[in-house]
């Protein structure tokens, strides 16, 4: 596996875990209402924290993604004009 490769596989994975993540706080929010005292407050502090780590990863996997795909493209645009001349 080459390095491109093994890059765009680390931002896809980035992006399923921040989608989990999202995931996990929507649990968390459902449970809420059951939630008593302080336990309220660790819920939504928690909730606090994985949506924002969710988000983090999402944006950072895909612009990175984005990038590195943009990159690649334009390596092979370079390598295919090289051949012309």
């Amino acid at each position: 596996m080459d390095d491109n490769s093994r890059n765009r596989f680390r931002y896809t994975i980035y992006v399923l875990a921040g989608l989990y993540l999202l995931h996990t706080a929507y649990g968390l929010f459902k449970g809420l209402p059951n939630g008593v005292g302080n336990e309220k407050i660790i819920i939504i502090i928690s909730m606090i924290v994985f949506v924002a780590a969710a988000v983090i990863m999402i944006v950072v996997g895909v612009k990175k993604g984005f990038l590195e795909g943009r990159q690649e493209k334009e390596d092979e645009d370079l390598d295919e004009k090289d051949g012309e001349f």
